[in-house]
């Protein structure tokens, strides 16, 4: 009988102890260029982004930016775009769309203020 109670303690106890399965990370990084296109040492900052959400950046001021492919989690990197818009609300693209082929992106020379970015996963080539 003792037996059996140390048994299933030690059972409870070992099940208790698994890590519970965490959720996947989907999302990526961008890295916008913050200092003037022109600058020979580019001043980067990340903007980690989380797919289908408009992130408002509040006239924030850059010349281009790089998609971080060794930050994209939980789909295949060249799935990945992201496009900045000049307004709040997503409707004024600013520049080209930002994907594996086309990082990084220049908007300009000069400074541009933009104010938000969304990062979708296209489908993957279905040739």
């Amino acid at each position: 009988m003792r037996s059996t109670i140390i048994t299933t303690a030690l059972f409870g106890m070992l099940a208790a102890a698994v890590p519970l399965k965490r959720q996947q990370a989907y999302g990526t990084s961008i890295n916008v260029i913050v200092s003037s296109g022109l600058d020979a040492q580019k001043v980067e900052e990340p903007i980690p982004m989380q797919f289908n959400n408009l992130l408002q950046l509040d006239n924030l001021s850059v010349s281009g930016a790089v998609l971080d492919t060794n930050a994209t989690y939980g789909v295949n990197p060249r799935q990945v775009e992201c496009q900045f818009y000049m307004d709040t609300e997503g409707v004024k693209p600013a520049g080209l769309a930002l994907n594996y082929t086309s990082t990084p992106v220049e908007f300009t020379t000069n400074l541009v203020e933009v104010n938000s970015v969304i990062c979708i996963v296209k489908l993957a080539d279905q040739s």
